[in-house]
């Protein structure tokens, strides 16, 4: 009786996984059926076709939009990273620190607030719209992403590793360089390719601080939407779709590789 109850269990907990990761990807399996739909309605299906992906790629519009958004997601991701790492070094010795006060509230913080405020503090400093004010608001938000990941990571180490090297004769610049970085390479990674992709599918940021004359990506496809839609709008967003997942399993490839070596005997 109780095998055959746990049978059943584990049967509507598949089930039960299955419908809820089918609801989850319904809207991108949707999206890239209506890419591939040579049809421009998307209740009906003519035939399949890739010219909506050829449309696309062939649109200066859309290179100029793409270019702009790997340009800011790049240099946004190097600032955030940086300044987050240095952050998270620079108060270890403090033991009254507390980042997780300033950052973890600003996780559950909407982005359209944030964004508000970040455009607030660039009227006040009179900082005019354009990629300036774009990198810094998106270094702004991989901050929030960054440095709880970096942290967190800091304080799974053990800390006889620090002291050791410190007793042994090694000043902490050596000891950060040859110990620390080494150790927190996975949660750096992650911080990175986590905030590239952030910063790639930004839009309140984008919206706000943009300016008339930048367009990223997320722009792009909102100003499109507003007067007409059309298939090849999906088959933007699924190859939008496809950079952040090949970001994701670089990640956790490069992730997975870093905490092999890391591990003793592995």
């Amino acid at each position: 009786m109780n095998l055959h109850t746990k049978k059943t269990g584990m049967i509507v907990l598949t089930i039960f996984v299955f419908m809820l990761y089918f609801f989850m990807y319904l809207p991108v399996l949707s999206l890239l059926a209506n890419s591939c739909n040579s049809s421009t309605m998307a209740s009906i299906w003519e035939g399949f076709t890739l010219k909506w992906y050829a449309q696309i790629i062939s649109s200066s519009e859309v290179r100029y939009a793409f270019f702009n958004s790997i340009f800011i997601a790049v240099c946004s991701t190097i600032l955030s990273v940086l300044l987050g790492t240095m952050l998270v070094l620079g108060t270890i010795k403090n033991k009254k620190t507390s980042l997780d006060a300033l950052f973890y509230p600003n996780i559950f913080t909407p982005d359209i607030v944030l964004a508000l405020a970040i455009l607030n503090i660039f009227k006040f400093l009179e900082i005019p719209c354009g990629f300036v004010s774009l990198i810094i608001g998106h270094t702004a938000i991989g901050l929030i992403f960054v440095i709880p990941l970096i942290k967190t990571k800091l304080n799974e180490l053990d800390s006889s590793l620090i002291e050791a090297s410190l007793d042994l004769g090694a000043n902490y610049w050596y000891t950060t360089k040859k110990i620390l970085l080494p150790l927190l390479k996975p949660a750096i990674l992650t911080a990175s390719l986590m905030t590239f992709t952030l910063s790639l599918d930004d839009f309140f940021i984008s919206f706000f601080c943009a300016g008339p004359e930048i367009q990223t990506l997320s722009l792009y496809v909102f100003s499109r939407l507003r007067t007409q839609s059309s298939p090849s709008l999906s088959a933007l967003s699924t190859i939008m779709i496809l950079i952040s997942f090949l970001a994701l399993f670089v990640s956790y490839k490069i992730v997975r590789k870093t905490s092999r070596e890391n591990t003793p005997n592995a």
